[in-house]
């Protein structure tokens, strides 16, 4: 019974985690291009990221994120701003899941979005 519990567990998790991933990049993103300069965007977009994981049991530690921006000035009007999210998910009740290795699984998100020309 105790590995059938164990299976279950290990199963939401990896269900949980493709959803916290996306709603992170979606979040970041949109947050990303309504911010009014380079700095505050990023620093905003790592706090939609934190925050959509955290809502989603998912701790900061396990999770990076990435913002690209083509063309390279993230700010202009027209720039489209891709945020991707990687999260790692460790297995469930393995205090030294860290040390070993032991992964249930890696996952990432990207979305994207236009820098509006009127803000």
């Amino acid at each position: 019974m105790v590995p059938l519990v164990y299976f279950i567990i290990t199963m939401g998790a990896l269900q949980s985690g493709p959803f916290a991933v996306v709603g992170a990049a979606d979040q970041a993103a949109k947050v990303f291009v309504a911010q009014p300069d380079g700095a505050a965007a990023r620093a905003a977009a790592e706090q939609a990221v934190l925050l959509a994981l955290a809502d989603h049991g998912h701790p900061a530690v396990d999770a990076r994120f990435e913002a690209t921006c083509a063309p390279a000035d993230c700010m202009a009007a027209g720039t489209a701003v891709t945020v991707t999210v990687h999260l790692t998910l460790p297995l469930p009740f393995v205090p030294f899941s860290d040390v070993l290795n032991l992964n249930a699984g890696q996952l990432s998100a990207s979305a994207t979005q236009l820098v509006g020309r009127f803000r």
